[in-house]
């Protein structure tokens, strides 16, 4: 490891000089054409000099790789936010799409587990037509048409109401605070409204039929019963 070698480098360095301080009694100084004991005290300590710069500079790599490890785990757990939250969502609208509609739902179930019962419904909103609109004007005219829908309906969602688009031609609608059929039925038929109002889209005037499923809980008490 790096704190292993640079012990090593550490005892290796003091174990030279040391060496470089321990003189023999009988040891003979050199000549003039050789190195004198300054001399070579001096080279000493310059190795141990060299050793401690050499440690220094793996410690600073250390902290960078452990910088740069840091980071990409980092660049790594946003790349994985990001995937999962695009798993989630529509692209074409932004909204939830089923998958992230579920979820939200299930949480919302989860919460209020073992609390007072919910008064909350939820609305599927068909668009019968969307698919002819596409077949007849391309994909990028169904596309802008869905959009336009898709703001009519969020101008409309009260605080805790939440949107999706479940399909290709349905949105998916939950809202809670409604305690009686006929706020629900009423609640559903304002949304549908919106959606049956025709639309200019490139040029062109589009309209289509609207149907509506609606589940209410506690009589459907499950995700997939609501759903």
């Amino acid at each position: 490891s790096i704190s292993a070698l640079v012990s090593t480098l550490f005892v290796l360095g003091s174990m030279i000089q040391m060496r470089a301080l321990t003189i023999a009694h009988d040891a003979v100084p050199l000549n003039l054409n050789g190195l004198s004991d300054n001399a070579i005290y001096t080279v000493t300590t310059g190795i141990v000099v060299l050793l401690l710069v050499m440690a220094h500079l793996v410690t600073l790599y250390d902290e960078n790789a452990q910088r740069k490890e840091a980071a990409l785990l980092a660049s790594l757990a946003q790349a994985q936010s990001a995937l999962q939250d695009a798993a989630q969502h529509d692209p074409v609208t932004g909204l939830r799409n089923r998958l992230g509609f579920e979820r939200a739902l299930g949480e919302l179930l989860k919460t209020d587990e073992g609390k007072t019962p919910l008064s909350l419904a939820v609305a599927r909103l068909s668009l019968e037509g969307h698919k002819s609109i596409v077949e007849s004007y391309g994909a990028n005219v169904g596309d802008h048409f869905v959009r336009v829908l898709t703001g009519r309906l969020l101008a409309q969602m009260r605080p805790d109401d939440v949107l999706a688009r479940g399909e290709s031609d349905e949105f998916l609608v939950y809202g809670c605070g409604m305690t009686d059929e006929h706020q629900v039925t009423q609640w559903a038929r304002r949304l549908a409204n919106l959606l049956h109002e025709p639309c200019v889209v490139e040029e062109l005037e589009l309209s289509l039929v609207t149907s509506i499923g609606i589940a209410r809980f506690p009589d459907s008490a499950s995700v997939d019963q609501l759903l």
